[in-house]
């Protein structure tokens, strides 16, 4: 099912690991946003955790040193190609121990899949009933603390040059004047399933074959996309998380952004894993991560979308007037025909 929401919104293989110590000894008061003394004491005691992690070096850096200067407690990631995580689970649990306390960064595919396979514990702290409907397991296994927009980017001087108006729509891609000036990533599978759920699966799919002759440039990643679009080597792209291409905008980039009707929403999740080592610590850590004081931190210095109703969006990433459906990823077997068709209509190898 697709949530959608109305308007007046607030808000592999492995690359590399990092571990970061507590700033200073372990604080004998707390100060931290997380109102549970209990916890705190106990994930204090069992001292750290490791995450591993399918999101932003950078964002995860900033998250673990923050974290750790509040409560003393070292953190450490692994970050992963989002797909890798499950194999690397898999593989612990055959060998008989577990290495990471949490996942955090999953889409909704790689997070249903490993819900499926058994892997998160069942977890529902009362941050919960801050968030947005949509963007937690009402089973307790994943909890979103960031939102990812997909959205069309745009560079203003390259469209001006060619004499072209700047997309507003999903439609205005499909025109012949876009013709090989547009990319699109090659992994847009919820955004299609959205797509499809919205306008029907007719409709849907008309547009994908239209984009299809259009030869848009088929990218790996959503940031690529922007890359180009940056560089004037596509004039758009379609299928970008919006606060990424802003955050080009306000370093002085060529890129604008568009909140088409409707704008899909991918969940950027977090689960406490069930063979966790520091389950407290990853408790603690999850809490802390949803909390105001930690979401309103992460949209001022990371630029992230909060999943929180109690802080308010940058209205950029999340129009009040602009539709916004939160995808839904739970249907597993109907998301794979989803992505063989997305692949089909691309001529995406697979």
């Amino acid at each position: 099912m697709i949530r959608i929401l109305g308007c007046c919104i607030v808000m592999g293989a492995l690359l590399t690991t990092s571990g970061f110590a507590a700033v200073g000894p372990v604080p004998s008061r707390v100060e931290g946003p997380v109102p549970d003394a209990g916890l705190v004491a106990r994930a204090q005691q069992e001292g750290s955790l490791l995450v591993y992690g399918a999101g932003q070096s950078s964002a995860l850096d900033a998250a673990a040193k923050r974290f750790g200067a509040t409560y003393g407690i070292k953190v450490a990631w692994v970050q992963m190609q989002g797909y890798a995580i499950a194999p690397r689970l898999m593989t612990e649990q055959r060998a008989g121990h577990s290495e990471a306390d949490m996942v955090i960064g999953e889409s909704g595919l790689e997070t249903e899949q490993l819900k499926r396979a058994g892997f998160y514990a069942d977890f529902r702290p009362p941050e919960v009933r801050e968030l947005l409907a949509g963007t937690y397991d009402p089973q307790g296994a994943w909890i979103a603390y960031k939102l990812y927009t997909e959205t069309i980017c745009y560079n203003p001087d390259k469209v001006r040059a060619a004499g072209m108006r700047p997309p507003r729509t999903w439609d205005d891609l499909a025109a012949p004047e876009w013709r090989g000036k547009f990319s699109l990533f090659n992994g847009s599978w919820e955004w299609f399933a959205a797509m499809k759920r919205f306008y029907g699966p007719e409709r849907a799919v008309a547009l994908m074959r239209s984009y299809n002759a259009n030869q848009p440039r088929i990218t790996t990643s959503h940031q690529l996309g922007i890359t180009l679009v940056a560089s004037g080597d596509v004039l758009a792209a379609a299928n970008v998380y919006g606060y990424s291409c802003l955050q080009v905008k306000d370093q002085g980039g060529a890129t604008e952004l568009v909140n088409p009707n409707p704008t899909v929403i991918e969940v950027g999740t977090g689960g406490v894993l069930k063979a966790a080592p520091h389950p407290n610590a990853a408790r603690l850590f999850q809490r802390w991560l949803l909390s105001r004081e930690t979401e309103t931190w992460a949209l001022a210095t990371l630029g992230q979308a909060p999943s929180r109703k109690d802080v308010k969006n940058d209205p950029r990433v999340m129009n009040p007037h602009v539709r916004y459906l939160i995808s839904d990823t739970s249907d597993l077997d109907a998301l794979g025909a989803d992505i063989k068709e997305f692949n089909a209509l691309f001529n995406i190898p697979v």
